[in-house]
């Protein structure tokens, strides 16, 4: 009697194994897929811009934006014990 419960192996611990080997294959895989296509996605559209065009453009000033404020707001803080509006 003792062989024959020792031989018997529980079959659902051998089956919950293999499903957590191939859940964790699984996520690894989702992983690496979305890193691979988010990085060539991203590399893709990048294009080597011409160095004389980009030597140029570096050198040119960009001219400021400026955004109305309506209402318009003042924000007062204080430095060395004196106000100060802004």
């Amino acid at each position: 009697m003792a062989k024959s419960d020792d031989s018997v192996k529980d079959p659902a611990k051998k089956g919950k194994l293999k499903v957590i080997i191939l859940v964790v294959v699984g996520l690894l895989l989702a992983i690496g897929l979305s890193v691979g296509a988010t990085w060539f996605i991203m590399h893709k559209a990048e294009s080597k811009p011409d160095p004389a065009v980009a030597a140029e453009a570096a050198n040119v000033k960009k001219e400021a934006i400026f955004e109305p404020l309506t209402p318009p707001f003042v924000v007062n803080y204080n430095v060395n014990g004196r106000q100060r509006y802004m």
